[in-house]
């Protein structure tokens, strides 16, 4: 993959400890570019983060439960659901900008297109020794 460093599969081990849930993705090449397919089901839009920075493409999902009884008339006995936090970092090759990902949220998927650039690689250019 061009637009992609593939991770070291140690570091997944340890993420989901460490930074939330481990969310089911996919990842696929074509002429277009790489595509990401992350499930985030039962998020909104508004739940949901995509940052680019320093190379390094961050999802982070954030779902509050509330925690307080609303209504006086019942009380639980179990509550299982909870707060849910998903982050998945991947790194992206140094070409890529904001104006190449397109994000998308349908029916619980998030879907993260790095669109293949046009622009030139430079050539490496000769640094004189003084």
């Amino acid at each position: 993959m061009r637009y992609m460093t593939k991770r070291n599969w140690w570091d997944d081990v340890f993420d989901s400890f460490i930074f939330g849930a481990d969310p089911r993705t996919d990842i696929y090449e074509d002429e277009k570019g790489v595509t990401f397919e992350i499930e985030v089901p039962g998020f909104k839009k508004e739940d949901i983060s995509v940052e680019l920075r320093d190379h390094i493409l961050t999802v982070n999902a954030v779902k509050k439960e509330e925690s307080e009884q609303k209504n006086d008339s019942y009380h639980y006995y179990l509550k299982g659901r909870k707060d849910i936090e998903i982050r998945r970092s991947y790194r992206l090759k140094s070409d890529v900008t904001e104006d190449d990902i397109k994000v998308k949220l349908e029916d619980g998927v998030l879907k993260i297109n790095v669109l293949k650039n046009n622009r030139e690689i430079p050539a490496p250019k000769q640094i004189l020794i003084e």
